[in-house]
C-alpha cells in the first residue's frame, strides 16, 4: 500500500502487516481454489494522504489485478 495508508480490517485473508507490502494469507474456508476459480478478499483501509490504489498484486507468484 502507498505510504499513508492502513488496512484497517478485512474479509476473505488474514493480511501482514497492516501497511506498506502486504500479505494476504488465504482465511480456513477458502484453502482450496479450483482450475479457473477464483477467491475474492477485501479490505478496508484508512489513509493520511497518497489514495492510488495498490501497484501490484500477485497470486502464488502469478501476476492478478489490483485495486
Amino acid at each position: 500500500m502507498p505510504a499513508g495508508q492502513t488496512s484497517t480490517n478485512g474479509w476473505g485473508a488474514t493480511r501482514t502487516p497492516g501497511t506498506g507490502a502486504v500479505t494476504a494469507v488465504h482465511a480456513s474456508y477458502n484453502v482450496t481454489t479450483a482450475p479457473n476459480g477464483s477467491v475474492g478478499i477485501g479490505c478496508r483501509a484508512s489513509r493520511t494522504g497518497d489514495s492510488r490504489p495498490p501497484t501490484a498484486c500477485t497470486h502464488n507468484g502469478t501476476a492478478c489485478t489490483a485495486g
